[in-house]
C-alpha cells in the first residue's frame, strides 16, 4: 500500500535534534509534520497529537542523562481516520536505530506504539492550544538554550548506534 511506503520512508529518516535555528536535523516535529501533509495528500484525515514524557525515563545511557537538561519534554506523533477509527502513528526513531529502539512498523490499519513512554497524553483540546506554540522561535531557542549539551550527546549516540 502506498500509505506504508510513505510511512516507512519518513519514518527512515534519521532522527536528530536540531542544535540551532539553522540546523536541518529531522526531529519528532519534522517528521509528523512530513507524514501529516504527505497523508493529507493521499485524502487521509490526520490530526497531531502531543504526549509529555521524561527522558529520564527512556533508554537513554545514563552518562547522557547525567548532562543537565530539562528531563520533561514533549513528544509530537499522529493519528489517521483509517477504517472509521482513529490510529496512532509514530515515526520518530527510524530503522537503523533497531539496536536501541523497538521501531515502528505499520500494517497502515493497525495502531503503532508511541516512541517514548508518555507520562501524559494531552486532549485534543490542549493540543490545539499547544499548536499554536510548536513553530514558536522563541520557545526552541530556550529550549536549545537548556538542553543543548544533552541534545548534542543524544544525537552523537544515536549516530553511533545505527547499524
Amino acid at each position: 500500500m502506498k500509505i506504508i511506503e510513505i510511512f516507512n520512508s519518513i519514518r527512515d529518516i534519521p532522527f536528530k535534534i536540531p542544535l540551532s535555528i539553522e540546523d536541518q536535523s529531522v526531529d519528532c516535529d519534522k517528521k509528523h509534520k512530513k507524514l501529516y501533509d504527505a497523508l493529507k495528500k493521499e485524502k487521509i484525515d490526520v490530526r497531531f497529537r502531543v504526549c509529555t514524557f521524561l527522558w529520564s525515563e527512556q533508554s537513554i545511557p545514563k552518562k547522557i542523562l547525567e548532562i543537565p537538561h530539562v528531563d520533561k519534554c514533549e513528544h509530537l506523533y499522529l493519528e489517521a481516520f483509517i477504517n472509521k477509527k482513529w490510529v496512532t502513528l509514530d515515526i520518530t526513531w527510524d530503522i537503523l536505530l533497531n539496536k536501541i529502539f523497538a521501531i515502528k512498523e505499520w500494517d497502515g490499519i493497525s495502531d503503532t506504539d508511541i516512541a517514548v513512554k508518555p507520562l501524559e497524553i494531552l486532549s485534543q483540546e490542549e493540543n490545539q492550544n499547544l499548536s499554536h506554540n510548536v513553530n514558536n522561535v522563541e520557545n526552541f531557542l530556550e529550549d536549545i538554550k537548556n538542553n543543548r549539551a544533552f541534545y548534542k550527546a543524544l544525537n552523537l549516540w544515536l549516530e553511533a548506534n545505527r547499524s
